[in-house]
Parts: C-alpha cells; structure tokens; sequence
C-alpha cells in the first residue's frame, strides 16, 4: 500500500507523526499488508500550500481536489530550506530503516526538480533495507 508523508505534518510533529506511522503499519501488518512510504510529491492539484491541521473538504466529484506537494514548491527551489528537507528524510527513513513491513521506500513521487538525487543520497545515508 501506498502511503504518502507529508514533510509540514513532521515539521509540526514529527514524535506524532513516526507515532501514529507506526501504528498504520502494526494495522496494515495484521491485514497482510506491505506498506510503500512516499516522503515527497510535486503534484499540487488544489493550488495551495500545504498546512498542518484541519484540511478543506473534499470538492465531490473532482480527483484529489485538495491534494498539496510535499514539501511546499516554495521549499523545494530554495537551497536555504534543503537542510530541513534533509532532516525530514533522515529522521523518517532513519526510525523505520530496518521495518520489516515497509517493503520499498519511494522517495519522490513524481519529481518535476532536479534535487531527488539529494533526497535519494539523504534516505541512502540511513542504510534502509529489508529486516532480516
């Protein structure tokens, strides 16, 4: 199963976010159920910055009608926020590194910036892989 991370959700909690992680993949476990984490994501179908908190309600009708990127674009094309990027995804990638039910960590869904190969060398540096 797919699961997106959103890096605003961490910014403001990150202890409440690998927590409530954490207890999704103890549920997806019981089910059978591998799990893909995705840490960044370049589409913004709603147009917006993406906020911590209580989120605007669905528009009927309309496919992901308040999907936001994560992180926000303003982010991604200034160098000065990479390092808050970076720790997003050591701190993320580094606490479920060995977690037998994340089958695959997909970094960037859909990157439309050349910075993936950082996020890429920021996930390597936690050593990720399967549980033995």
């Amino acid at each position: 199963m797919r699961v997106f991370l959103n890096f605003v959700v961490w910014r403001e909690d990150a202890a409440g976010l690998k927590q409530r992680f954490a207890e999704f993949l103890k549920m997806a476990d019981r089910h059978g159920i591998s799990v893909m984490p995705i840490l960044f994501d370049d589409c913004n179908f709603a147009g917006h910055v993406a906020a911590a908190g209580p989120q605007p309600a669905p528009v009927p009708g309309v496919h992901n009608s308040q999907w936001v990127s994560s992180p926000p674009l303003a982010m991604v094309t200034d160098r000065a926020a990479w390092p808050a990027l970076e720790q997003y995804v050591k701190d993320l990638v580094g606490a479920f590194a060995r977690d037998r039910r994340i089958v695959v960590w997909d970094l960037y869904n859909e990157p439309g910036t050349a910075w993936v190969r950082k996020a890429v060398r920021w996930s390597r540096a936690r050593s990720p892989g399967r549980a033995r």
